[in-house]
């Protein structure tokens, strides 16, 4: 959870742009693997860390 902790204060961070984002999503990425193999799949957890990552995921996109 602090992985995702982390990840989701990154991409907070509305002032580091397109770098920070990239960063949010590789953590995000990290963080939902390790609540997988922990809490496996289907825990709310998992899915709080999915609906920010997508959401990461395509800002980096537009970016």
């Amino acid at each position: 959870l602090h992985i995702y902790t982390l990840g989701k204060c990154m991409w907070n961070d509305i002032e580091g742009g397109k770098e920070v984002i990239k960063e949010a999503v590789e953590i995000l990425n990290i963080s939902k693997k390790l609540i997988e193999i922990t809490h496996g799949e289907g825990n709310m957890v998992l899915e709080n860390v999915k609906g920010l990552l997508e959401m990461a995921e395509k800002e980096c996109e537009r970016e």
